[in-house]
């Protein structure tokens, strides 16, 4: 179908502000529709005059920058569902780590889920007046016990990443989904700050460290564009050096840079001697832990009169309990530890 390129318009499910645009994917298509003209390969539905456009949104700016009135690309009657779907897949084809992309996705679905279960006031009803948009959402209810109350449950709480999951489909995946939801309904999280990285797994772990730290929500942005400045530079020296990993981002951990970027005064040394500090503690309270244990252990073999375990992996003696217990003793003497109070069970 013929149609005027003024007349094209972004899928309405996508919000363009929060899409960032790859002005170099745009020159490519530009030279692309320049050398071999340009084909349809892009998929439309009517809206009042206009046509709202699944996929394809680097094409229509290359379209509108090359000045072309007119295209011929297929027309046709494609669900709200569908085009959030669609949009979703081809996230998934050039944004897959992009975690703004990501939230934004995971948004649109549960916003139109809950939108479209909102309809319907009991099971009867949903089940009755269902589509396949909502197919997800009854497969999630129909095999409960008793669906009426599991209804009434997702309902009242909205949709999980369950059901977001089947309805976005098989090239997303459910740790994608589980974080995303975390992160839109975090009231301690900055979603802005988490979306100025380019891996949602780096905006993970920023997350995490910045609820160890307590950085305040108003501060974390600001903090994120810190880190993720030295991740930056990390990256360019090690690839500049030829040594960088999949791993091997940078030489502090996310916590030591979090503490750095959060307070001025703090040096990564200090921030660092902070995280020992930390470490030490959990581990002393390891420590306690494990030594209670052995502990319990021991007097139960002195009490049964077993002098060994055995068992398919070797055996425990008594003997390698107390060596045990000596060397967690010497181990927290090295830190100037009160060990006898801990052997003890004390605090």
């Amino acid at each position: 179908m013929k149609v005027l390129v003024r007349d094209l318009v972004p899928n309405p499910f996508r919000r363009m502000e929060k899409y960032p645009i790859d002005s170099y994917k745009v020159d490519a298509l530009k030279i692309s529709i320049n050398e071999t003209s340009f084909w349809d390969n892009l998929l439309a539905r009517e809206r009042s005059g206009r046509y709202e456009i699944a996929y394809g949104h680097h094409r229509l700016i290359a379209l509108q920058e090359l000045g072309i009135e007119e295209v011929g690309i297929p027309v046709k009657g494609i669900s709200d569902a569908d085009m959030i779907r669609i949009m979703a897949n081809e996230n998934m084809d050039e944004w897959r780590y992009n975690p703004a992309i990501i939230n934004e996705t995971v948004a649109v679905a549960k916003e139109y889920l809950d939108g479209e279960l909102a309809k319907y006031d009991s099971w009867e009803a949903f089940k009755t007046n269902r589509n396949n948009s909502l197919k997800c959402v009854y497969d999630v209810v129909k095999d409960a016990k008793y669906p009426e109350r599991e209804y009434q449950i997702v309902k009242s709480k909205g949709v999980g990443q369950t059901t977001i999951l089947k309805f976005l489909g098989g090239n997303w995946k459910r740790w994608q989904v589980q974080e995303a939801l975390k992160t839109l309904s975090d009231k301690e999280t900055e979603r802005e700050a988490m979306e100025v990285f380019d891996s949602q797994q780096t905006a993970k772990s920023f997350r995490q460290a910045v609820e160890k730290v307590e950085v305040p929500k108003e501060k974390q942005k600001q903090v994120a564009e810190k880190v993720a400045e030295k991740i930056k530079g990390a990256k360019k020296d090690k690839k500049k050096q030829g040594k960088l990993g999949a791993r091997d981002h940078y030489k502090t951990s996310m916590e030591t840079m979090v503490r750095t970027a959060a307070d001025d005064k703090m040096t990564e040394e200090d921030a660092r001697l902070v995280e020992i500090e930390i470490g030490l503690k959990n581990l002393f309270v390891k420590v306690k832990d494990t030594t209670n244990s052995f502990k319990g252990m021991k007097g139960n073999l002195e009490g049964l009169k077993i002098e060994q375990l055995g068992g398919l992996e070797g055996f425990v003696a008594l003997s390698d309990l107390t060596d045990l217990l000596i060397e967690i003793k010497d181990f927290i003497g090295v830190f100037g530890f009160d060990y006898k109070n801990l052997l003890e069970g004390g605090k």
